[in-house]
Order: structure tokens, then sequence, then C-alpha cells
């Protein structure tokens, strides 16, 4: 009797884990988190400050070389203001589809 419910659960959980590879409409599907393109923007907007501020604290602690160090720094600031353009351009409305 509890052999025949744990297979039982177990089938279930089974199906449950399974359905999504089985969904022929899962790629085309998109997630709807309710947060609009700027949002999107401004977050991540937000990451990069942090790893930049990040960076410049472990240079500080002399845990990154100097090499190192100016190559991620370019490579966050263009990043940083690639998006802060892109949240510029919408927010005068101004539309341009280049991703980032």
């Amino acid at each position: 009797m509890i052999l025949a419910a744990f297979i039982l659960l177990a089938g279930f959980f089974a199906a449950y884990i399974l359905m999504p590879f089985f969904d022929k409409n899962l790629k085309s599907r998109k997630l709807n988190t309710g947060e609009t393109e700027k949002e999107n923007l401004a977050h991540r907007k937000e990451q990069v400050l942090e790893a930049i501020r990040d960076l410049e604290y472990d240079h500080k602690m002399h845990k990154i070389t100097d090499q190192d160090y100016d190559q991620l720094k370019e490579r966050l600031t263009k990043q940083a203001v690639e998006i802060m353009k892109r949240l510029d351009s919408l927010e005068n409305g101004v539309l341009d589809s280049s991703p980032l």
C-alpha cells in the first residue's frame, strides 16, 4: 500500500517536472515580469555601477592587478555609458532598436 502511494506520488512529480519538455510553445513564450524596458535598464545600470565600485575596492585592496583593473574598468564604464544613453533616449521618447 505504501509502495503504491510512493510510486503514484513519484509519477506525479516526474510528470510535473517533465511537462515543460513536451510543451511545443515553450520557446515562443516570454516571461511576464511586469517590468518595462526602462525599469530593466535602470536595474542593469545599478548592477554595473555596483560592479565598478566593487572593482575599485578590490583594486585598492590589491586583489587585482593594474592591467586587469584597467581592462575591466574600461569595459564596465562603456556598458554603463551605453545603458545611460539608452535610458536617456527612452526618457526623451526617442526609439532606438540597437541592442545593448
